[in-house]
């Protein structure tokens, strides 16, 4: 299998130039990935593009930063709990 994947990989670093971005214009709140609607990023709505790259990496950022600050309050509830303390 690895092999394929090396394949893809230089396939698509061969075709960097051709490629076109794409950009979520809709998500579902809960496994976007799966659902989303897309458009293609053309020089027309590229100036765009960094304010939503930057959007984009806040709402990742506050969605993993919560799950982690949950995980590592369980983490420290469970550690306390099995200290006695």
């Amino acid at each position: 299998h690895i092999d394929y994947v090396a394949e893809a990989i230089i396939d698509v670093f061969n075709k960097r130039d051709a490629i076109k971005g794409m950009r979520i214009i809709e998500e579902a709140p809960m496994l976007r990935h799966f659902t989303a609607k897309l458009e293609m990023i053309t020089n027309e709505n590229k100036t765009n593009d960094k304010d939503h790259q930057k959007e984009l990496g806040r709402t990742i950022q506050n969605e993993n930063g919560g799950a982690l600050k949950d995980e590592h309050a369980r983490a420290k509830e469970k550690s306390l709990a099995g200290s006695g303390l």
